[in-house]
């Protein structure tokens, strides 16, 4: 039970730092905005997508984070990642 319990663990951590990590590509990426994305841009979005849009829903919510031109949802959501990893 224990070898699986640990198991489980280092698999949960292994996706948050993957997913960690594919979130600091798509915020530098953002930097670099270009017409036609590449197959790497997109896959690194369609992967980072349904973890920031909840994110950004809820930060919408606010009036604050409306009127702001920057979008903290992956910057949260990095956040959220590591005190995550933390407990796992």
């Amino acid at each position: 039970m224990r070898n699986i319990l640990l198991l489980l663990s280092n698999t949960v951590s292994l996706y948050l730092m993957i997913l960690f990590v594919f979130l600091m590509l798509r915020a530098i990426m953002s930097f670099f905005i270009s017409e036609t994305p590449s197959k790497p841009s997109l896959f690194i979005y369609s992967v980072t997508e349904p973890v920031v849009f909840p994110v950004r829903s809820f930060l919408m919510k606010f009036e604050l984070f409306q009127s702001i031109p920057i979008d903290f949802s992956i910057m949260i959501t990095a956040l959220i990642i590591n005190v995550l990893l933390f407990f796992v």
